[in-house]
């Protein structure tokens, strides 16, 4: 049986899809891909003799074409084993890998060892609707980013499978300074109750222009990390962390060993930017911190420990 482009998912390369400039389109799919056949024979070896049609998100990043627009669509229900540090290397700058579909449907990366990630060392790269989920306990990261700013991972989930399978950070950051300016996340989606999680996002060293926007974080009480982690001596400049949702029963009082603040946890003077309108679920209301994020303007930030009133206005001191 023969398909032409427009028909099915060979439509994604002709329509509905924004101007990619001399971008090309790569397909990733699996056995239980539904209408693999098709996409197939529609997405072959191109005329420039390259393979556009792969069974690993790796194998088509290694296709893609640096600074060119090349976006990878992993199709529904599109599952991988993580396994090995850099299971995907995301190493070519400009590219997208968009997962297709809503729901269980979202392709999903499925962590099997605490050493398994999906590696970032490239800059302009986006990361859009995937799902991440964990078989074994204590996953160091999700989404390694290595030197490679201006990352954007979009609308994508954390979940674990079962209890004592998590991850320590969903995504975090190198160690070197302002390796990951630029990076922006949101729209994301994390439920991780394991009290062994520690992070949405893990910095590691000070980094600039960051963003974290409309995101919702359910994450298990533990005590010693902040949802956003900044090391002691560091910071985040140029700020936009703004609309988000976060529920953390911590009980941790300020000032007992390291901990700083339940949302955002940094403790120099020197951050900067705009921290705005995010609202936090937290466990009490006696001298929790709940932002500490010095130097950035805050502005209606709002936090409760109760579940049938609404949240209280944070002021300016907890900063």
């Amino acid at each position: 049986m023969r398909f032409h482009k427009d028909a099915g998912y060979g439509a994604i390369g002709v329509q509905g899809t924004p101007f990619r400039g001399t971008g090309k389109i790569f397909i990733v799919g699996d056995s239980s891909t539904v209408n693999l056949s098709m996409l197939q024979e529609l997405w072959t070896i191109d005329q420039d003799g390259v393979s556009r049609f792969f069974t690993t998100i790796d194998a088509a990043v290694g296709a893609c074409t640096a600074d060119a627009g090349d976006i990878i669509f992993v199709m529904p229900g599109h599952t991988e084993t993580m396994a090995a540090a850099q299971t995907i290397l995301a190493d070519i700058a400009g590219i997208s890998i968009i997962g297709i579909g809503r729901g269980s449907l979202r392709p999903n990366l499925n962590y099997t060892s605490e050493n398994g990630t999906l590696a970032v060392t490239a800059r302009d790269i986006t990361i859009k609707n995937l799902r991440f989920t964990t078989d074994a306990a204590n996953v160091t990261t999700a989404i390694d980013i290595g030197a490679a700013k201006d990352c954007t991972i979009e609308d994508c989930e954390w979940f674990e499978d079962t209890a004592n399978e998590n991850f320590l950070a969903c995504i975090r950051t190198n160690a070197t300074a302002n390796s990951a300016d630029g990076l922006t996340v949101k729209g994301c989606r994390v439920i991780i109750s394991d009290v062994d999680g520690q992070n949405f996002i893990k910095f590691r060293n000070n980094e600039d222009r960051i963003t974290v926007k409309d995101c919702f974080i359910s994450m298990g009480a533990n005590d010693d990390d902040g949802v956003i982690e900044v090391p002691a001596g560091n910071a985040l400049t140029n700020v936009d962390i703004t609309w988000n949702r976060v529920k953390r029963l911590q009980t941790r009082t300020v000032g007992t060993s390291a901990y700083r603040g339940l949302f955002i946890s940094a403790n120099t003077t020197t951050n900067s930017g705009i921290v705005a309108y995010n609202i936090i679920h937290h466990a009490t209301d006696t001298a929790e911190t709940l932002i500490s994020l010095t130097g950035a303007g805050m502005f209606e930030n709002y936090g409760t420990a109760m579940v049938t009133t609404s949240g209280f206005l944070r002021p300016q001191a907890d900063a």
